[in-house]
């Protein structure tokens, strides 16, 4: 586990706090400037809970986060919480999606009811940053994906886009958008095992208790799990 050594527990209260040359790498990534959050305290006003200040503790296994309150002890899957971050961010955007253009095109072979479907939702498809068009019979050509998902990760991207249409031909668009949604804020989010320097990690659990829904991920698993001091006391039977 990589844990803060030979330093004090750092208070995450506002963005200011980190150090933006050494997140420079980092925003490019992770952060767009338009949507992110302002100099304020960690707090979630929008989530009808207010937060505690919290102090980061460390990260475990490059996968959970440590913070503390007074009140007790949260733990974050840094996968699933960077994921409702992305999400939130792409559901707030109504114009469509910033889409990347790759640079050799992604050939994937399907079949023809996909090559089917994907034409008939085309024009909403590249309106959520994915251009993909039939290139024969049984074969997509992918040029462009949402602007956030990683090229590692096209591949699968496309594949679960097109087992939500195997499993639902008669979508709705604004389900379909929803899901596309789903899916790009899962391919684009920070991975369960990548190590994250303590900034990193702050910026992780400031974004996040800004969400809408800070204690859950798109797909309704939880991302952030409170344990209180009484709860903490008692599984060691203290009194």
């Amino acid at each position: 586990s990589v844990l803060a050594k030979d330093v004090r527990p750092i208070v995450i209260s506002k963005r200011t706090d980190l150090e933006k040359a050494e997140l420079k790498i980092w925003d490019q990534k992770y952060v767009q400037k338009k949507t992110s959050v302002k100099d304020q305290e960690i707090s979630a006003e929008s989530s009808q809970k207010r937060f505690p200040e919290l102090r980061y503790i460390g990260q475990m296994h490059g996968t959970y986060l440590f913070a503390e309150s007074e009140d007790g002890l949260y733990i974050i899957d840094q996968h699933a919480a960077h994921e409702r971050i992305m999400y939130d961010r792409f559901i707030r955007q109504q114009k469509p999606v910033p889409s990347q253009t790759l640079l050799m095109p992604l050939f994937l072979s399907v079949s023809a009811a996909d090559v089917d479907a994907v034409t008939e939702h085309r024009d909403e498809f590249l309106k959520l940053g994915v251009d993909a068009e039939p290139a024969g019979e049984t074969s997509l050509r992918v040029s462009a994906l949402p602007a956030d998902v990683e090229d590692g990760e096209a591949e699968a991207f496309i594949q679960d886009i097109l087992t939500l249409l195997e499993e639902n031909r008669s979508i709705k668009t604004s389900d379909l958008r929803e899901e596309v949604l789903h899916y790009a804020a899962c391919h684009s989010a920070i991975r369960a095992g990548e190590l994250l320097n303590i900034r990193q990690m702050r910026e992780v659990i400031l974004e996040l208790l800004n969400t809408e829904h800070p204690f859950t991920c798109p797909h309704g698993r939880p991302c952030m799990i409170e344990v209180t001091t009484p709860e903490l006391f008692k599984l060691f039977k203290r009194t």
